[in-house]
């Protein structure tokens, strides 16, 4: 499933009518850090993938709170490596979670799904078919 990302998308991240244009060509799904476009993203029918960098356990609590005000459908979670020390929190969430950032090998994979994650995110290509099946998941 592909997801647009916002922040990195040149041209629509700050265009009010960025998210009503990508529904009009069969866009289903958007991803922010910003729970603004996540709210407008949800009353547009698109699914909405809010983006948690956490890197203190202050920066979690606000996180924590975004997320509760933007109500997306998924939660991505980065770096990937903080779920073993957050996978209470990740799971009081509500929604399901995905871990990204540093996503590098079928171990880092097993152990995000390990902590809760629903799947994770990752450029590596070689990554991109692995099935769950295929892996050791305690």
């Amino acid at each position: 499933m592909v997801f647009v990302n916002m922040d990195s998308t040149p041209g629509l991240g700050h265009d009010p009518g960025a998210l009503t244009y990508l529904k009009g060509i069969g866009a289903i799904g958007i991803c922010s850090t910003r729970a603004a476009i996540i709210e407008r993203a949800n009353g547009l029918g698109l699914l909405a993938m809010q983006k948690v960098f956490v890197t203190d356990r202050s920066n979690l609590r606000r996180s924590l709170q975004s997320v509760a005000r933007s109500q997306p459908d998924l939660v991505q979670l980065m770096p990937a490596i903080v779920l073993r020390y957050m996978e209470r929190q990740a799971r009081d969430l509500g929604v399901p979670y995905l871990a990204a950032g540093f996503v590098q090998g079928t171990q880092d994979v097993a152990e995000a799904l390990h902590h809760g994650a629903a799947g994770v995110c990752t450029s590596d290509e070689g990554l991109w078919e692995l099935r769950r099946s295929a892996l050791r998941v305690s």
